[in-house]
């Protein structure tokens, strides 16, 4: 196979060179090869200039911690305890939880916001016991009240806000919650269709995502390939990225599949 490939390779360039000598040939007839050769060589620099400018300019996060050195919550206990009210103000619809919302940020946003930024910031151990209770948390009678929804649910609206706010930042808190959704429960292909959203923002923003990713799922080896795994594209996933007088922010396409 890589014989195959080299050999294409090969042809392309002697075909690229073919078609370049035979229009230099109407101008220049005395010294169409040279001059030929020279183009193409112009024409490769310029490209490899390009590919390199555009690596270049890919934004990389250098530290997957978030928010202060000393967060809103040091231990298990507070981010238990936060994200269990989170999760009982979002059932049952109270004012600043709802996460269809069209206003940005909400409540919901700034807890959830706190929760992220403090999980961020502790220990391993601590990290698992979170993700243990998370798992336990899982209520299979009323879903609602899972604690991995919450994360769900803030994916979409981090990654709506990451490119309102041009924040790269907000990238990473939505593959934090993409995580502690998976690992509490929730079924990989609902996460998988609000993932493709980080990903699509991080292209807007020119942040290496898959680098942040195999980082934060070191936590989670299982995880490891889900997490750094390009999504289907927002088409594919059945999601819209809209942008109107309530601004920019992605949604669920619930026209799809619906012929006319």
């Amino acid at each position: 196979m890589n014989t195959l490939i080299i050999f294409l390779r090969i042809l392309m360039r002697i075909v690229i060179i073919g078609v370049i000598y035979l229009v230099v040939r109407i101008v220049a007839p005395e010294d169409a090869l040279l001059l030929s050769i020279a183009i193409y060589w112009i024409f490769l620099l310029a490209a490899w200039a390009v590919v390199f400018l555009h690596r270049a300019s890919l934004w990389q996060i250098d530290d997957i911690r978030l928010g202060p050195e000393t967060p809103r919550f040091v231990t298990v206990e507070g981010v238990i305890s936060e994200l269990t009210l989170v999760t009982e103000r979002v059932a049952k619809g109270e004012k600043g939880y709802d996460y269809n919302a069209l206003e940005f940020p909400q409540q919901f946003d700034s807890d959830m916001d706190d929760v992220l930024n403090s999980l961020s910031w502790l220990k391993a151990p601590a990290k698992q016991e979170i993700f243990g209770r998370i798992a336990d948390g899982h209520n299979e009678a009323e879903p609602e009240y899972s604690l991995y929804g919450p994360f769900l649910l803030y994916i979409f609206r981090i990654a709506s806000r990451a490119v309102r706010e041009r924040e790269p930042l907000h990238v990473l808190r939505g593959v934090y919650a993409a995580q502690a959704a998976l690992v509490g429960g929730a079924d990989y292909r609902d996460v998988l269709v609000r993932y493709s959203t980080l990903w699509d923002a991080a292209r807007r923003l020119r942040v290496h995502i898959k680098p942040i990713a195999k980082s934060i799922a070191a936590e989670t080896p299982e995880l490891v390939e889900l997490l750094t795994m390009r999504p289907a594209g927002l088409k594919a996933m059945a999601v819209v990225a809209i942008k109107d007088e309530y601004g920019f922010r992605y949604e669920l396409d619930e026209t799809w599949g619906h012929s006319e």
